[in-house]
């Protein structure tokens, strides 16, 4: 990839009384991203000023935290003109699926446009040199990280997290969207004060999302991840003539599966086959009745069968 020079000034102070210092670095950096170490200018230790001649030079890229499919990359950044951390997706023209980006671009835009706390809010979102750049709201770690780490949720601590997250997917399907990716990975988390250790869950990644404007929730093409997917979405990936199926329902089955790995720290199938022939003796390790009923609802293998949103959210492990 092509490389370029960057000239930063950064003023800093020699001690605590000391003179203060401007000096002038240059950095070598990849016209996508090369890895520099700002951490300082999170803590707010440093004024950097630049000559900007591009949107793309009103942030700073830092690390990488994450990845997609379709070529797609999340940095940790910072916004110049916010004075703040954010999250930058990159996504690369040339490389990407353009529907996938204009989709999520469009979904973003309409529940942005309403006051809402289940996703991550984007500030900003602009193309240039090849990429498409969205800059977003920064969360610390993704749910994914957590089971990794813990292993497990308790149950108290697994039906706060799964709360959040029917409440994030509950608002979708009232506005005809059905995520249609729903997984760990996907699963943000911010934490809101550190002192109390409260937290939101925020739904991201709306690249494969569906929006029915016409009222139908039918779809007949397989989206998503392969341990998430519903039988009726793993049947159409070699049986092109499968009828349609509602993408509603499909959401409801990924929750099941994320609410099963919040609860027992696996995956509760082992094969697609077993999906497929509906073959399942759940084996449940230290959590309610309730909970189990909660999951084997949303794990119904008939489509028909499962709740919807509204009426999980009703659910008395909930409610308790």
């Amino acid at each position: 990839m092509e490389k370029r020079v960057e000239e930063y000034y950064v003023t800093h102070q020699n001690g605590r009384f000391g003179k203060k210092i401007t000096e002038k670095y240059f950095f070598y950096r990849r016209t996508m991203c090369e890895v520099i170490n700002i951490s300082h200018l999170y803590e707010g230790k440093y004024d950097v000023s630049k000559n900007r001649t591009s949107k793309r030079d009103d942030y700073v890229i830092d690390k990488l935290i994450g990845t997609g499919t379709g070529h797609v990359e999340v940095f940790s950044g910072w916004d110049r003109s916010l004075s703040k951390a954010v999250a930058i997706k990159v996504l690369d023209l040339h490389q990407s699926d353009c529907n996938q980006i204009t989709n999520e671009i469009a979904i973003r835009k309409l529940l942005d446009s309403e006051m809402n706390n289940y996703y991550p809010k984007i500030f900003d979102s602009f193309q240039e040199n090849g990429y498409q750049y969205i800059v977003m709201e920064l969360a610390q770690y993704d749910l994914f990280h957590v089971i990794e780490t813990k292993g497990k949720l308790g149950e108290n601590l697994a039906k706060n997290c799964f709360r959040q997250i029917l409440e994030g997917v509950d608002y979708l399907h009232k506005r005809m969207i059905a995520h249609r990716d729903l997984k760990l990975e996907n699963i943000l988390i911010k934490h809101t004060s550190k002192s109390n250790n409260t937290f939101r869950l925020l739904l991201t990644d709306f690249g494969l999302s569906s929006h029915f404007e016409n009222g139908s929730t039918k779809v007949n093409d397989c989206s998503g991840t392969l341990n998430y997917l519903s039988p009726e979405e793993i049947r159409t990936i070699n049986d092109t003539n499968y009828d349609s199926y509602c993408a509603l329902k499909c959401d409801i089955w990924s929750l099941g599966i994320l609410l099963y790995v919040m609860l027992q720290g696996v995956f509760p199938f082992t094969n697609v086959r077993d999906v497929l022939n509906h073959k399942w003796k759940p084996i449940y390790r230290g959590i309610s009745i309730m909970a189990q009923d909660l999951i084997e609802k949303m794990l119904n293998f008939s489509p028909l069968g499962r709740p919807s949103t509204v009426e999980l959210l009703q659910h008395p492990w909930l409610l308790e």
